[in-house]
């Protein structure tokens, strides 16, 4: 089975730097991404950093609920609530990409 991905719609979600997107799928789940792009100031202080917008680090945190709206993203009564919450952080700013 292939996974879709969809992006959960709030009016809430701030405009930049942050999306929530669900993966349909066996086992479904829901992310909140949260990145940080590159400035004109950042790449002027950071030589590792060449493209305005390019992401310079990005935090994904698996959730249930949208933190913005309280609206229950995944149904988890089939699963085990256990397996939610899994977070990692990448960060791109220097020469190689560290996943945290």
């Amino acid at each position: 089975m292939n996974n879709q991905y969809l992006p959960h719609e709030c009016q809430y979600i701030p405009e930049n730097g942050v999306y929530i997107e669900y993966i349909e799928g066996e086992l479904p789940s829901c992310t909140l991404f949260i990145q940080r792009e590159a400035t004109e100031a950042d790449i002027e202080k950071n030589s590792y950093l060449e493209i305005l917008g390019e992401t310079i680090w990005t935090t994904e945190i698996e959730i249930v609920f949208c933190p913005y709206c309280g609206k229950r993203l995944v149904k988890t009564e089939n699963t085990c609530q256990e397996n939610y919450g899994n977070f990692r952080h990448i960060d791109c700013s220097g020469w190689d990409t560290k996943i945290v």
